[in-house]
Parts: structure tokens; sequence; C-alpha cells
């Protein structure tokens, strides 16, 4: 398991019994605004990176050396705060979005990496999400896009987004979430059964699990950890 510490840079490589991270665990240091890394199709690691040097529009996504956390090639850069990184599972595409706070920086784009491990991957603006700043992605195995929009709005929207193999309409799931999503459990066709969202509000948190087909709430864990640790 790799792990991002966003504030600090730290890329921590965690065994299967997990544990604490320290200084004994920690591979690299990335610099600031590091995002969560993602395994492309192939077995790239990729993470985001919100700014490096130069700048507001400085960010990139790289692919890292899973062994030393070394970055191995930039993958696209000149970007503005990409973050909710993550990987189509039908063209193994790499997909974020805009998380900046400033009229000036945001932007409402869902962007998308085609061919990200070939040697000139092209970015492309995929859906045109209708509020900022735009938080997390998840794909349901069917490629299927959820994305929580406006993410600083009261009852910030998860959005259901068609996938590549169809046409990117975007539709409200009916369920709110505070950044976060994660595709739950799947159907047998692969469309997504339910969703993990962190709902509540940042000063009391809730981790829920919600059933898509049933537009019901399964299960509330209040307070499970800070809001900013569950970023």
């Amino acid at each position: 398991v790799f792990i991002a510490d966003f504030p600090d840079g730290g890329l921590f490589k965690m065994g299967i019994q997990g544990g604490l991270a320290t200084n004994a665990n920690q591979i690299a240091n990335l610099g600031p605004t590091l995002g969560q890394p993602v395994f492309g199709k192939d077995g790239s690691l990729y993470l985001s990176r919100s700014v490096t040097t130069g700048g507001s529009s400085s960010g990139d996504i790289v692919q890292v050396d899973p062994a030393n956390g070394s970055i191995i090639r930039t993958v696209v850069s000149g970007l503005a705060c990409p973050a909710g990184l993550s990987v189509d599972p039908l063209s193994g595409d790499l997909f974020f979005d805009n998380q900046c706070i400033g009229a000036s920086l945001e932007n409402p784009s869902l962007y998308r990496v085609r061919n990200p491990a070939s040697a000139n991957p092209t970015l492309e603006v995929y859906a045109t999400l209708p509020a900022t700043p735009n938080g997390a992605i998840s794909f349901a195995p069917d490629g299927t896009l959820y994305v929580v929009s406006g993410y600083t709005d009261p009852n910030p929207p998860v959005l259901r987004i068609g996938g590549t193999n169809t046409t990117p309409t975007i539709t409200p799931t009916g369920v709110t979430s505070i950044y976060w999503v994660t595709v739950g459990e799947a159907q047998a066709n692969g469309a997504a059964k339910s969703l993990i969202v962190l709902s509540g509000g940042a000063a009391n948190p809730t981790l829920s699990l919600v059933d898509l087909t049933a537009n019901r709430f399964l299960l509330d864990i209040p307070n499970p950890v800070s809001y900013t640790h569950l970023r």
C-alpha cells in the first residue's frame, strides 16, 4: 500500500500488515500537495502534485518508481491543482479534476489523460462539471465515474458520469458527500451498487455506505477520524 502525505509530500510504502507511517517506511519526499497514488492497468504507479515550483499552474501528473519513490517521468505538466487521480478500468486512461479554491484558479473541467504509459500522452477535457472546486473521482467496474462536485457547498452532490464506452452524460445520484467518494460494492453487470461517502459536515463527519439500487443508507460511522485525515 502506498500512502501520500498531502501537506508534507512524504510517500510511504506499507506492507500487508499495515502499521504506522514513519520515517522507517517513507521511501521519498516529492514535495507538498502530493496526491494519493494510483496503479495503472499496466502496473505503473502514478500520482498528482498540485503545485511543484513556479506558481499555481505548475502542478503535474508523474510516474513514480514503486521501489524507491523516485520520479521516472512527467506524464503531463502545467496543471492547476490536479486532484482525484483515478484510473479508467476500460481504457486504462488517467482521470483527474481541479480542487483549487479561489476564483482565478478554479476550473470545472474533468480531465482525461489518454495513453498515459505511452511516450506522448495527450490531455483533454472529458466533461465539464457544474461547480467548483471538485473532489474525489471513483470508477465502477463498468467504467461509470462518480465525482463530488463543488465540495465546499453545504450539500456537495455526487454525480454519475458516463464512461469511455458511452456518452459522458452527467446525472445526479441524489447522494451528497464532503470531497470524498468511493465505489463500494458492484453489481453483476459491473455497475455500482453502493458508494462510500463522507457526509455530516466538516465539523461532524460521518462515513456512510449508500445503496444506490435502493436509494438508502446502509451504514453510518459518526466521527470516524478527523476530516483532514479522511481527505
